[in-house]
């Protein structure tokens, strides 16, 4: 009789041994914590997307303006801080009305010149990604000026550059990017022309399908500052680490 009791305990022992190691391989086959790099990549992720955006935006200022004076068809602002406290030298202006349609503009230092139709509205656009035209206002009226609206948009030309810098020196981008050494990246901008193309800065795109290496991926949707018609436009991007 004790030996069946014997047998019964050694069995149930080795029970649920066997049932505590399953349960163990099951917990490291699907949390599989040996596996580091997701966890930091996920982690570098954020770094990532913070760090890209400080290096491919511009500032964006918007300003409701009106020309309030009944003989002039222009204004002019002496100094454009008076309106828009963050203003500063190097950014440029572009100017369309409220209904439609890009105005002559010129920005020089810190004052701005504008042709604006006498009681007219408009929309005072400035950034660093505008290039105003010449023009020439020698008596401008008197206008109001609504308050400023500023914003963190993507730049055209500060992807463009980062674009070249990707391929000309990678590893100092990943630095400015704020990219661990041990960790690749890709930026892709989709439909970045406008009629199909994407930007695509990826070394990896071969590598990593024919490797079968596990990508941290994310896509965000950001607005990108349109020059030629001052718009803004949503632009997926998307960052990868692997």
């Amino acid at each position: 009789m004790n030996n069946k009791k014997g047998v019964s305990v050694h069995l149930e022992m080795i029970l649920a041994f066997v049932i505590f190691i399953l349960f163990v391989t099951f917990l490291l086959a699907y949390i599989r914590p040996y596996e580091k790099k997701d966890a930091v990549s996920d982690a570098v992720l954020v770094g990532f997307y913070d760090s890209f955006k400080q290096q491919a935006s511009v500032n964006l200022t918007t300003i409701f303006i009106r020309n309030t004076d009944n003989a002039k068809k222009c204004i002019s602002i002496a100094d454009l801080t008076t309106i828009d406290p963050y203003f500063s030298p190097g950014e440029d202006a572009f100017v369309k009305k409220v209904s439609a349609g890009k105005l002559s503009a010129h920005v020089s230092g810190t004052s701005l010149v504008t042709s604006l139709d006498k009681n007219d509205s408009a929309y005072l656009l400035l950034s660093t990604e505008f290039t105003s035209s010449v023009y020439t206002c020698n008596s401008g009226g008197t206008f109001e000026a609504g308050v400023p609206l500023r914003k963190l948009v993507l730049s055209r030309t500060k992807l463009t550059s980062l674009s070249n810098q990707y391929t000309a020196d990678y590893n100092d981008l990943k630095t400015k990017l704020n990219i661990p050494e041990n960790i690749d990246y890709a930026i892709i901008v989709k439909n970045f022309d406008g009629v199909g193309s994407d930007l695509t800065m990826d070394i990896g795109k071969d590598v990593v399908d024919s490797q079968n290496i596990n990508v941290v991926s994310k896509s965000y949707y950001e607005e990108l500052l349109k020059t030629e018609d001052g718009t803004l436009a949503n632009y997926e991007v998307i960052l990868k680490l692997w």
